[in-house]
């Protein structure tokens, strides 16, 4: 089983020092200060890094020397999606551009009014892809677990005033799953991850990447359940101020089955789900964001 525990690295000290440096130095001096920052991580944080050279030389077969240049790249990748998402979501006008891959699919959902579920993954810039969905005509739900230190979320909080999303807490008594359905009986938009689960979810063991690793069944059977056309998005970077944001089209005329069926289902829908996330891991090896044993 993976071993995830719920909670992102960081403290509010570093949170609240990126933020000061962004408000009065701009965003590119923050980005010079994270080489730094990253340099650190990648000296010091062994956990993270044995887990995330492992990542570069089993799953992207990349060389010793190889490998060690990603994963600097990887912890100066977090930190950037770090202070972008904060620069973004505070009004600081960071004046990042895009490109769009499958944005015609959500006016497409939006006008047919049915809502969807969005599957993303810890890759890339999910907070950044979020806020994308603001440029479509219809409520847009996050569902997230919100344990992180919260020192962290205060000061997050505090630099957020642009919020256009309504966030869904998961709690252990699984009383979100009522929120989720509210939202979906209203047609909204859900948003949720199709790369971790927490305890006692219903996981599914697929082929990925060249090995086995467990996924969370969850969001492809609410999309099932509830008759809901569903889709993959994933922002990434790729230049300092770029960020290409991608959607595949949906897949819609979902029907109640057997639970038979509704299994077998489920695996065809998150296989389809790992096929996308396959393709953007090779494109963008560095914007994996997963520092545990993912993988068996």
């Amino acid at each position: 089983m993976s071993e995830w525990e719920g909670k992102s690295k960081g403290n509010a000290t570093g949170y609240k020092i990126f933020i000061a440096l962004i408000n009065f130095f701009g965003l590119n001096t923050a980005y010079l200060i994270l080489n730094f920052v990253a340099l650190y991580f990648f000296l010091f944080s062994l956990k993270s890094k044995k887990y995330i050279l492992w990542y570069f030389r089993n799953i992207h077969q990349f060389s010793y020397w190889k490998s060690q240049k990603y994963t600097f790249k990887n912890f100066y990748a977090i930190g950037v999606s770090i202070l972008d998402k904060v620069a973004l979501l505070s009004g600081n006008d960071p004046k990042f551009s895009f490109d769009f891959d499958g944005e015609k699919h959500f006016h497409q959902l939006a006008q047919e009014g049915n809502g969807g579920i969005i599957v993303g993954a810890h890759i890339g810039n999910w907070e950044i892809a979020g806020q994308l969905m603001s440029r479509i005509d219809i409520k847009v739900n996050i569902v997230m677990k919100l344990n992180e230190d919260e020192a962290i979320n205060e000061v997050i909080e505090k630099a957020v005033h642009l919020k256009q999303m309504n966030i869904i807490n998961i709690t252990d008594d699984f009383s979100y799953l009522i929120k989720i359905k509210k939202a979906l009986d209203k047609n909204e938009f859900v948003i949720l991850h199709g790369d971790r689960f927490v305890d006692d979810s219903n996981i599914a063991e697929l082929d990925f990447m060249g090995h086995k690793a467990d996924f969370p069944m969850g969001p492809f059977l609410l999309a099932l359940k509830f008759r809901k056309p569903i889709t993959f998005a994933f922002a990434m970077k790729e230049s300092n101020k770029h960020y290409h944001f991608y959607a595949t089209k949906p897949i819609s005329n979902l029907k109640r089955t057997n639970p038979k069926e509704l299994n077998e289902k489920t695996i065809e829908l998150m296989n389809d789900y790992t096929l996308a996330l396959k393709k953007m891991l090779h494109k963008y090896p560095e914007q994996w964001f997963n520092y545990y044993k993912f993988w068996k």
